[in-house]
């Protein structure tokens, strides 16, 4: 409903931007001396009619925001919910969160390799990563800091970061941009190991 009145809105602006902008007057006469008022008169009601507009568009614009930020934050509660109902609040659970550990390649039966974990804190971890095939790829002594089941390391020389991702008994690992610096000619690190 706002759409159309709008879109009239709309319309009716052009037409008398139009008309004002031909030397016509809105009821489409030629321009004299008498006209001048209805001139000032139309002035007026453009003015008014553009700010009638902008209103619209205004209040169109913050419904749209205000309908899609509930969508989000009722999604967000939704997987808040779901999380809590299907992940039991143990000590088991905090045990399925540890990082630290050998994990082996599990994506390709010809590529070998492993992420070796080690030294974590709450903060984060020490890792290193090796991959190999015709290639070899490999970072060593890399620092990850830690968010939920998502580690990114820090920056390196070269403004490589790593981001690892847990789910369960897997970790996959995907390289940035600038990561190149530390994989051969036909490997890269975009791997997944598991325990």
């Amino acid at each position: 409903m706002t759409t159309n009145k709008s879109l009239i809105l709309v319309f009716s602006f052009i037409f008398i931007v139009s008309a004002c902008g031909t030397g016509e007057s809105v009821t489409g006469n030629s321009v004299d001396e008498k006209d001048v008022i209805d001139e000032l008169t139309a002035d007026e009601m453009l003015s008014d009619l553009k700010d009638e507009l902008k209103e619209e568009l205004r209040k169109e614009l913050k419904e749209e925001l205000e309908n899609e930020l509930r969508e989000q934050m009722m999604d967000e509660e939704t997987k808040s919910e779901a999380i809590e109902d299907n992940v039991p609040h143990t000590d088991i659970q905090k045990e399925e969160l540890t990082w630290e550990g050998q994990w082996e390649i599990n994506d390709h039966p010809d590529v070998g390799g492993y992420l070796h974990i080690y030294d974590e804190t709450d903060e984060g971890f020490n890792f290193d990563i090796h991959v190999a095939y015709t290639h070899v790829g490999e970072i060593e002594g890399a620092y990850a800091i830690k968010n939920g089941n998502v580690a990114k390391s820090v920056e390196d020389e070269y403004g490589c970061v790593m981001t690892l991702t847990q789910n369960g008994n897997f970790i996959t690992s995907e390289e940035g941009p600038e990561c190149y610096v530390w994989s051969g000619m036909a490997i890269d690190l975009n791997r997944e190991f598991t325990r």
